[in-house]
């Protein structure tokens, strides 16, 4: 049913079959999904299409959820879209920390989508926490990395009480985390939301595949 010219993630992880093919790009440096014998199709950009950037990998918003690489620069998604031909215009904002646009989810009037961000790298950003990278400076991340393995160390022949007195503190203080919120972060789950949403708006229906426990998804 799906075609695609580069690697999705969101497929490969709940096991949704699609076709890897070698076709031209839609735009130099983008890869594409669509459904077998339809025009309309999702596009994003691979490496090369961000080997011009200078932007460095951070943390964004794409609406409330916070997603944490790379985003190509408006001048190149522009460029993509002049490529590509039609009227074309934004549908969602991803906005950096300072609630400043740095980019737009594009939609042409045929249905096709242009995102300025690969999905796959941002979900292999989840899976392997590289969002600490963006979140806090790697010293503090070591500092953290020591503390964690000493009290692992200490902890038994700490007293039961002081262990309890500890993992209290410890989750006051996670309990005020912008991210990931505790005791629960959707926010890997919301991408994935939004990327089903996207896709079934090309299939023109729902997509079904093999949910992940607990989730509702069928």
């Amino acid at each position: 049913m799906f075609e695609s010219t580069g690697a999705f993630a969101l497929f490969d992880y709940f096991r949704i079959p699609y076709t890897l093919i070698d076709d031209e790009p839609v735009a130099p440096g983008l890869a594409s999904l669509s459904v077998r014998g339809q025009s309309a199709s999702l596009s994003w950009p691979l490496e090369p299409a961000f080997a011009t950037e200078r932007r460095r990998p951070t943390r964004y918003l794409l609406g409330s959820t916070p997603l944490f690489g790379r985003i190509a620069s408006d001048g190149n998604v522009r460029a993509w879209l002049r490529h590509i031909g039609g009227a074309w215009h934004p549908v969602e904002d991803v906005r950096n920390e300072q609630s400043v646009v740095a980019g737009a989810v594009w939609r042409k009037d045929d249905g096709s989508i242009v995102l300025p961000f690969d999905p796959s790298e941002l979900i292999r950003n989840f899976w392997n926490e590289r969002y600490l990278e963006y979140l806090r400076p790697a010293s503090f991340s070591h500092l953290a990395g020591l503390a964690r393995r000493g009290y692992y160390r200490a902890r038994p022949l700490l007293p039961r009480g002081v262990q309890m007195s500890m993992r209290r503190s410890f989750s006051r203080v996670q309990s005020k985390s912008q991210f990931p919120r505790w005791p629960l972060e959707t926010a890997l789950h919301d991408f994935y939301d939004f990327l089903f949403t996207l896709v079934a708006s090309l299939a023109e229906r729902p997509v079904p595949f093999i949910g992940v426990w607990p989730r509702r998804w069928t």
